[in-house]
Formats: C-alpha cells, sequence, structure tokens
C-alpha cells in the first residue's frame, strides 16, 4: 500500500511538473528546415499546410482516392509528430491505400499558437475534422497512438 502511494504522488508530482517543462522548451524560432535531417526534410517536402480554423495544419496525403483499397488517416502522439509514422507511409501506399498523416496544432510542422489558444482534445478534434472535411474524407481506418487515442475519442463521441 505505502509502494502504490509512493507511486501515485511520483505520478501527480510529474503531471504537475510537465506543462512547465513543455512550456519551457518552446520551439527555436531561428530553426530552419536545413537543421533538420535529411529524412525530416524529406518528410517536409512529401506534404503542404491547410488552414485550419486560421492556423496553418501540415499534412502529408498521398495515394488517390478512386484507386486506392480505401483511406488510413494516421493520428500522432504526444510530444511528438506526424514524423512518427515516416516508417510507415510508404509500406501503406505500396499496399494500395490512400494514406493521411497530419501534425496536430502545436506539433511538427503545423502552427505553435501561443497567445490566447488553449490546448484542448475537443479543440484538436475539431481541427482534425476540419482537415478531413477539407481532404474530403467522409469514411477511412484510423491508426491512432497515445494522444491521438484521445483526440479520435473525442470526434466518436460526437
Amino acid at each position: 500500500m505505502i509502494l502504490l502511494l509512493r507511486i501515485v504522488s511520483i505520478v501527480y508530482g510529474l503531471v504537475a511538473i510537465l506543462p512547465g517543462y513543455i512550456l519551457s522548451r518552446a520551439p527555436n524560432p531561428n530553426l530552419e528546415l536545413s537543421d533538420l535531417s535529411p529524412v525530416a526534410q524529406e518528410w517536409f517536402r512529401r506534404g503542404r499546410t491547410y488552414n485550419v480554423n486560421g492556423y496553418d495544419m501540415f499534412a502529408i496525403v498521398e495515394g488517390d482516392e478512386k484507386s486506392a483499397l480505401d483511406t488510413i488517416v494516421l493520428f500522432h502522439g504526444f510530444p511528438t509528430s506526424s514524423f512518427d509514422y515516416h516508417r510507415s507511409l510508404d509500406h501503406l501506399r505500396r499496399a494500395g491505400y490512400r494514406v493521411v498523416i497530419f501534425d496536430h496544432l502545436g506539433f511538427g510542422f503545423s502552427d505553435k499558437p501561443t497567445d490566447n489558444f488553449v490546448y484542448s482534445m475537443a479543440d484538436h478534434a475539431e481541427n482534425a475534422l476540419d482537415l478531413l472535411r477539407q481532404l474530403g474524407i467522409r469514411r477511412g481506418h484510423v491508426v491512432a497512438h497515445d494522444m491521438g487515442d484521445s483526440v479520435l475519442t473525442e470526434i466518436l463521441a460526437r
């Protein structure tokens, strides 16, 4: 019982300090694409940004919806980006799928708003839905990891 309380105390302590740690690690505004690895640079070139609720949201959309078996949408986790799936994209494409991979706002190559902006699961879900609407995606398969699970749960609850 004491061990369990100690573990719970540690978890609550980490949860309490995590937001401050994340905010202290603000993106480097001087970082250039050329500063990234060649693989990350190629990832960037494969995608583009879409205006979602007034912000730029990065996404890679590959495959023809008419000839593809189906569409697969991949939701990344926290604190990473769509790059989590960089080794999966080509495999899924070769298997005949249309693939959509995107960066949530605040992550990867998407905008990282700070002024008067709240990062909530509901907002991430709304942004994802808006992006999917813009892409004309009405059905498909979904792969979600970590925070992406929570965003997807919010979408499914609607």
